[in-house]
């Protein structure tokens, strides 16, 4: 470019060259450069941006289908993470129940708020499975517990025993367990999650 009569080389670098030559920049000299490649970059970026209303008709359909397809392609993914969500609620047996139930409590949490929601559903699971088996899980806890002791299980593994520990000793409460679990997955959506 002609200036002051002056011939000025101009030096064409992509993102990435004005990065690596802004490493090695410091001081004051660096703040100059990174402000004018930010400039720079800004600039390039907005002559990136096409206006499509100049292209010819063809181009524009062109483009609309490419955008149609796009979308489509979008959807699709989203639709296969569904039914792979929903796939796996399906699956949910009584053979690794523990196992998978855990893992769709873990998913039905997090679209609810996180670890913090964990407690809250497993509860409301329990006082779902206590309605419909007509049980009281902690009465059955404690029974339990009593029978371990008269048996010499040791007190710390007595104080281990938990609900689910509970449930497994009941082919029926399980049924009920994995049922609950599943109803709860559909009911939260664990397939809209983005985790």
């Amino acid at each position: 470019h002609p200036q002051n009569k002056q011939q000025y080389r101009v030096i064409y670098m992509n993102r990435d060259g004005f990065t690596l030559l802004g490493m090695g920049f410091t001081g004051k000299k660096a703040l100059e450069f990174k402000l004018k490649y930010i400039e720079a970059f800004n600039q390039m970026e907005a002559q990136i941006k096409i206006d499509t209303k100049n292209l010819s008709p063809e181009l524009q359909m062109f483009k609309g289908l490419f955008d149609s397809l796009a979308k489509q392609e979008l959807a699709t993914n989203q639709l296969d993470k569904k039914v792979d969500s929903i796939s796996e609620i399906v699956a949910l047996n009584t053979t690794d129940w523990r196992k998978d139930s855990r893992t769709l409590i873990n998913k039905i949490a997090q679209a609810q708020g996180g670890y913090g929601a964990y407690k809250e559903i497993q509860s409301a699971i329990y006082t779902e499975l206590e309605r419909r088996g007509k049980v009281n899980l902690k009465t059955r806890q404690t029974n339990k517990r009593r029978r371990m002791a008269d048996e010499g299980v040791c007190k710390s593994t007595r104080d281990k025993l938990s609900k689910l520990d509970v449930i497994n000793d009941d082919n029926k409460l399980i049924e009920i367990y994995t049922a609950i679990v599943k109803e709860f997955a559909i009911k939260y959506g664990v397939w809209n999650e983005e985790h």
